[in-house]
């Protein structure tokens, strides 16, 4: 979830919402993983049930309207192994071991008004996506770094998420954008 959120991060969720939550586009929601029943995740709200989502060249289409992007610059960051997943940072440079790893970043605009930071590294392989429509009391969730997660375009036979039950979500995150 960079740039949002860093490794090691701590987060605190209201248990409440969890039983009924109300979930709108651009929430960040702490959810059990359909797959790792006792793990849990965080990710992005980018569809709702009834919503068709796709991605051309990086760009995120909610309902056959592109979503805003607007370049933020680049971020850099130490190319070292992360202490927790134990990988390196993916780079839109090649970077080497302890130099810097560069990342651009941008600022994503949901039809509601919402707006976050993403990350992204130019065309990769998910950056261009058949549709997904979302099924009723289901989500489609995206990570803010988009080509260093997998998320609901990866579907769970793949070893991704796919699309997310209401039910499995623990609760929202406020106030992270």
């Amino acid at each position: 979830m960079k740039p949002t959120l860093e490794t090691g991060d701590c987060v605190v969720v209201d248990l409440s919402q969890a039983s009924s939550p109300e979930v709108k586009h651009g929430d960040i929601v702490v959810f059990d993983h359909p797959m790792k029943r006792g793990t849990t995740f965080i990710s992005r709200v980018v569809g709702l049930p009834g919503d068709t989502v796709q991605l051309k060249e990086g760009v995120v289409w909610l309902n056959n309207v592109p979503l805003t992007q607007r370049e933020l610059g680049t971020i850099e960051e130490k190319y070292v192994r992360d202490e927790i997943s134990g990988s390196f940072p993916r780079c839109a440079n090649t970077a080497k071991i302890d130099g810097l790893c560069i990342q651009n970043r941008f600022e994503e605009t949901l039809p509601n008004g919402t707006h976050y930071s993403i990350l992204d590294l130019g065309i990769q392989r998910l950056d261009n996506t058949g549709k997904y429509v979302i099924p009723d009391e289901h989500l489609f969730l995206l990570g803010d770094h988009r080509d260093n997660s997998t998320d609901s375009r990866i579907s769970q036979s793949a070893g991704g998420f796919g699309f997310i039950p209401v039910s499995d979500i623990i609760g929202i995150l406020n106030d992270l954008r």
